[in-house]
C-alpha cells in the first residue's frame, strides 16, 4: 500500500511538471510587469496572496489548486491533504519538501531559510522550446494539509525578480 501511494505521488507531480512545461512553452507569458501595477489580493482554496493587478487567476487544467498568471511570473499553489502521504501528518516542512524532491528526482537541491520562510530552488527546461525557467518553491503546513507554492520566471530573469518572490511569498496566509 505505501508503494502504490508512492508510485501515486510520483505519477501525479511528473503529470504536474508535464502540463506546466507544455504551458509556459505555449502561451505569452514573461513580458514585464508594468512598474505602475497596483497590489492586488487573490483566494482561493484557503490560501490568500498579495500579488499585483497584473496577475489573473488561470482556469487552466494544471493539477494545481490555483494557478496566478502575470506577463514574466507565474505562481503555482498545490494543496495536499495529509491523507494522501500516510504519516505526513508529523512531517516537517523539510520531510514534506524531501519527499517531493526525491519524486521528481531532484535530490541535489538544497533547502534555504529566508525572512521564516522554507523554499527550495530548481532550474527546469522547457523541452518543446528548449527554455530554460527558474522555480522558487515555498513549503507552507497548516492544519491538515501542505502547500506548495512555486513562483516560476525565466531562468535569466531570476535574479532581478528573486527579491519580489520573496516579498510575494511573505503575503501567502491560510484561512478556513
Amino acid at each position: 500500500k505505501k508503494g502504490t501511494k508512492k508510485g501515486l505521488i510520483i505519477l501525479v507531480l511528473a503529470i504536474i511538471a508535464g502540463v506546466v512545461a507544455g504551458y509556459m512553452g505555449g502561451s505569452n507569458l514573461f513580458a514585464s510587469i508594468p512598474e505602475d501595477s497596483v497590489e492586488k489580493v487573490f483566494s482561493a482554496e484557503g490560501m490568500s496572496i498579495v500579488l499585483t493587478d497584473s496577475f489573473y487567476e488561470s482556469d487552466m487544467e494544471s493539477g494545481y489548486t490555483v494557478m496566478y498568471d502575470s506577463a514574466n511570473v507565474v505562481v503555482f499553489a498545490l494543496k495536499e491533504d495529509f491523507s494522501f502521504i500516510e504519516g505526513s501528518e508529523n512531517y516537517t516542512l523539510e520531510q514534506y519538501g524531501e519527499a517531493v524532491l526525491i519524486n521528481n528526482s531532484m535530490t541535489d537541491t538544497e533547502y534555504q531559510h529566508t525572512d521564516g520562510l522554507t523554499y527550495f530552488t530548481y532550474d527546469a527546461t522547457n523541452p518543446d522550446t528548449n527554455v530554460d525557467y527558474t522555480y522558487y518553491a515555498f513549503i507552507f503546513k497548516v492544519d491538515d494539509v501542505f502547500w506548495l507554492v512555486q513562483f516560476a520566471t525565466f531562468a535569466e530573469e531570476a535574479d532581478h525578480y528573486y527579491p519580489q518572490i520573496i516579498e510575494w511569498a511573505k503575503t501567502i496566509q491560510f484561512y478556513k
